[in-house]
């Protein structure tokens, strides 16, 4: 059943006869088409990395994507638009839009979810469901299977398959879409303005594994672990801002430290090629997904700190076209050693 087939789940704030214009209802469908296709290919992706061992921990994924409308601003989504993402299927509840066709056949689109490892989902709260999916990953051992709970009370457990740190998401109803969110733990938020240059479904798979790399790669978790450290004195800094003149700058001084080794100028390129040679490693072309970042500049559409540059954009077509010929030279980025034999 596809979510789009769903037209009994209207929220309940949405009156059920609210007139919703043909241009609204499709730009419902192209938001939840993009937002729930990244979600899948971040899934798939973080799965064959998983595989080829390009991260250090593989943790438990679900075998299913959950969404709401319930957390999201007004002033962020109309009462028309979110009419329409209700006709949808899609409202201020933690729907599932998908399932895994290879997973046991116990949840369905449509089902609300309230509780996930029994850790409450509250639909009206940012990012309750994430943090809850994300929470029961790291908690889950190998085997061990998710427990989902419904809002009519059944409960199901769901096996969940082994993949590399998947916190990697868009959304649609960003106040700051051209903001790249990320924090010392992995996860990051791609900015809105990349994912509505997305147009194939190849755009997403390179977003996923552009993404992917940002958070699970060794180069990352090294610049992490670099971050962790020099983010110490800065802790020490804010503590001595109480006590000692100078202690702002000091503090100041060691998170921004911490910021750069995370390393905004150095990850960034390499993710890109990462997710280049991902993608033709999958058999696709990548040339479609490397110009997401040169329409969103040709638009004057900011995407942050990962705005491209003419010479890396100018590179990695280089290297798209060199894959396409059978003769693209060794990766520079740090690959496994269990992938590189």
């Amino acid at each position: 059943m596809s979510l789009f087939a769903l037209a009994g789940c209207a929220s309940q704030r949405i009156a059920k006869d609210m007139p919703v214009s043909p241009g609204a209802l499709e730009q419902a469908r192209v938001q939840l088409h993009n937002e729930i296709g990244l979600l899948r290919a971040v899934y798939e992706q973080a799965q064959r990395m998983a595989t080829q061992r390009y991260c250090s921990t593989a943790h438990p994924h679900e075998p299913f994507i959950l969404m709401t409308t319930g957390h999201v601003d007004p002033q962020q989504l109309s009462d028309e638009l979110r009419a329409a993402y209700a006709k949808l299927g899609v409202d201020h509840k933690a729907r599932v839009v998908w399932v895994d066709p290879t997973a046991e056949p116990k949840l369905k689109v449509g089902d609300v979810v309230v509780a996930i490892n029994g850790r409450a989902i509250e639909p009206d709260e940012p990012y309750s469901a994430m943090v809850a999916l994300r929470k029961a990953r790291h908690g889950l051992q190998p085997g061990q299977p998710f427990q989902v709970t419904l809002d009519d009370g059944q409960a199901v457990e769901l096996l969940g398959k082994p993949a590399c740190e998947a916190g990697v998401y868009s959304t649609y109803f960003d106040p700051n879409p051209h903001q790249l969110g990320f924090d010392l733990s992995p996860g990051i938020k791609l900015p809105t303005n990349l994912l509505k240059q997305a147009q194939t479904a190849n755009d997403l798979r390179w977003l996923a594994a552009y993404g992917l790399y940002i958070t699970s790669s060794p180069e990352a978790e090294s610049r992490r672990t670099k971050a962790r450290l020099a983010a110490v004195p800065g802790l020490a800094g804010h503590v001595a801002l109480a006590i000692i003149p100078g202690g702002s700058w000091l503090s100041g001084r060691y998170v921004s430290k911490s910021i750069l080794y995370f390393g905004l100028d150095g990850v960034y390129p390499t993710a890109a090629e990462f997710a280049t040679r991902e993608l033709h490693a999958l058999g696709e072309d990548p040339s479609q997904g490397i110009e997401m970042f040169a329409r969103a500049q040709a638009q004057k559409m900011p995407v942050g700190d990962i705005v491209m540059s003419d010479a890396e954009l100018s590179s990695i077509r280089g290297l798209a076209a060199a894959l396409k010929q059978g003769n693209a030279p060794p990766p520079s980025y740090e690959q496994p050693a269990v992938a590189s034999r």
